[in-house]
């Protein structure tokens, strides 16, 4: 017995139509591409326990930096604001309900939080670090 063809449901439209890329010509004096920029480098040290190790994420709040620990000994995240924001935003508020939450909190699906406190004027939190996707 012959099995009737089922109707398809989507018709071809056309060719897809070939994209063109676009790329930037460096030039001497500027910046080329759009990543993030960070304040501290690689081996700056920050207090007397951290070395930056590696930059994660920069945005329009704060900056994520990989840590090396040397109380520790073990690589941790550091999240810290950026300097242009006021002591009493909405920001800084947030940041520090993030730090008294993560204290009252224990599970192993919540990232440790080892310190939070100022570096230079910035909040800062620093927590455990965990590598891979979020």
């Amino acid at each position: 017995m012959r099995q009737k063809k089922k109707p398809q449901r989507f018709k071809t439209v056309g060719q897809p139509q070939s994209q063109t890329l676009t790329t930037t010509v460096e030039r001497p004096g500027r910046r080329v591409g759009f990543g993030p920029r960070f304040t501290f480098e690689l081996g700056v040290r920050i207090g007397d326990d951290l070395t930056v190790i590696g930059h994660l994420s920069a945005g329009r709040i704060a900056e994520l930096y990989q840590v090396w620990s040397s109380s520790y000994l073990c690589a941790l995240r550091r999240k810290i604001l950026l300097p242009k924001l006021s002591p009493g935003s909405q920001e800084v508020r947030g940041l520090k309900r993030e730090a008294r939450l993560l204290k009252r909190l224990t599970h192993p699906n919540i990232v440790h939080l080892f310190a939070h406190g100022t570096y230079k004027g910035r909040d800062l939190l620093v927590q455990e670090y965990l590598h891979g996707p979020s």
